[in-house]
């Protein structure tokens, strides 16, 4: 194993402390992870938003096609004065259809590491 040397700051910060905790057990781990919650700052979250308007990135498509096609019979699925929470909620750009289709709803929340 080759080890890397790093400078330490002699008080870090609560938030670099937990970035560095992050990201040596990432680095520690196998397969190699870092949490999503530093990739999705704002200049991240408009990132991916441009991300999944390429070609090559179809999921956000099929998704909408699939919320298009099935937002009425999911909405029928919904009870009377149910809130809708959404982790990961992102631009709303999908959710959005289906609250077009669920009037009955009480409460959309959504829930995202961005602000």
């Amino acid at each position: 194993m080759v080890a890397v040397a790093r400078k330490r700051n002699p008080q870090p910060s609560a938030e670099v402390s937990a970035f560095e905790t992050d990201v040596l057990e990432g680095l520690r781990a196998t397969p190699k992870r870092l949490p999503a919650k530093y990739f999705y700052d704002g200049a991240g979250s408009q990132l991916f938003e441009r991300i999944t308007e390429l070609p090559e990135y179809y999921p956000t498509r099929c998704e909408m096609d699939i919320l298009r096609d099935h937002a009425g019979d999911i909405a029928k699925l919904i009870p009377q004065g149910a809130a809708l929470v959404e982790f990961g909620s992102g631009s709303n750009r999908k959710v959005r259809i289906l609250l077009r289709a669920a009037p009955r709803l009480a409460a959309y929340v959504p829930v995202d590491i961005c602000g």
